[in-house]
């Protein structure tokens, strides 16, 4: 247990440690390059900032977890490949998703295929309906994050506070490898954060957010078997489930087109209503916070 710990420990510092180093570069790189987010109707900023900052910690993250199961156990543990393997692709085609843009529809198919290839190299059976339910809990919960990483610190804010409390539950239940991963992801979060919360300087894009939520999702589906039960991941994520959740219902309520773009979340109406980001970032992680304690 206490190794356990300190191999967890280690892995949150080394993740935070790295990707605030590249985070940095990357944001001195972005700057000559021109990878800039501007500001149009819906943003919540108001001058360019370096955009898709996310593959760092995308990158770093599970690099810093295979490096620390390598030296401990000699191997990764089953059915996380699988998750390394289809998030670096769900990252790929969200990177190119920030740069160029895709089509909804493709973006959407792209995902179910990533989820079910997912599910598939997991290699555990189970009825189509369950198969069905998860690959659309994967989908969802990947754009649930994404549509909440609307102001600056809120998705990584989450993702540090969240993963914490994850691996804090891996550690109460002595599981294999959850603290290890949980404690990189949130180091990689943390290391972001210090880049991004407000006023942010770079921002995470589809391609951290969207990889934030999947891993979430995954993590959820990976350990339903092991000892974590799978609403402990869907606790950890109540805030922002439930923002999305609200808003969905009252768009389909009023009878909008959901799948338009609109700044109708409760975090967004916070801002308009004269609450910072900072303010508004705080509510949110506070809720999370509490949420994890439970």
């Amino acid at each position: 247990m206490v190794h356990l710990v300190v191999v967890a420990l280690a892995a949150f510092v080394a993740a935070a440690l790295l990707t605030a180093a590249g985070v940095a570069a990357f944001r001195v790189l972005a700057q000559h390059a021109g990878w800039l987010d501007v500001p149009n109707a819906r943003s919540s900023h108001s001058v360019p900032v370096p955009r898709a900052a996310g593959v760092v910690f995308v990158i770093v993250a599970p690099v810093v977890f295979a490096a620390a199961q390598l030296l401990v156990t000699g191997g990764l543990p089953d059915g996380v490949a699988a998750w390394w393997a289809t998030s670096w692709l769900l990252a790929a085609v969200s990177l190119y998703d920030d740069w160029r843009g895709l089509p909804a529809v493709l973006r959407l198919a792209v995902q179910l295929a990533v989820a079910a290839a997912f599910l598939a190299a997991t290699g555990t059976w189970m009825p189509p309906w369950r198969a069905l339910l998860l690959v659309l809990w994967l989908v969802g919960a990947s754009n649930a994050y994404n549509f909440m990483d609307g102001v600056d610190g809120l998705a990584a804010g989450q993702a540090l506070l969240g993963m914490a409390a994850l691996a804090g539950l891996g550690l109460l239940r002595e599981h294999a490898w959850l603290p290890v991963l949980a404690a990189a992801l949130s180091g990689g979060a943390l290391g972001f954060l210090v880049h991004n919360f407000p006023p942010a300087r770079v921002f995470m894009g589809d391609v951290g957010s969207v990889w934030l939520g999947y891993s979430f999702a995954s993590l959820a589906v990976l350990n339903m078997d092991r000892g974590v039960p799978f609403a402990a991941s869907v606790v950890v994520l109540g805030m922002f489930l439930a923002d999305v959740g609200a808003t969905l219902l009252l768009r389909i309520r009023r009878r909008e087109r959901i799948l338009d773009a609109h700044r109708t979340h409760f975090y967004q109406r916070l801002v308009r209503a004269g609450w910072s980001h900072a303010q508004t970032t705080g509510l949110y992680l506070l809720g999370t916070g509490w949420l994890g304690l439970l």
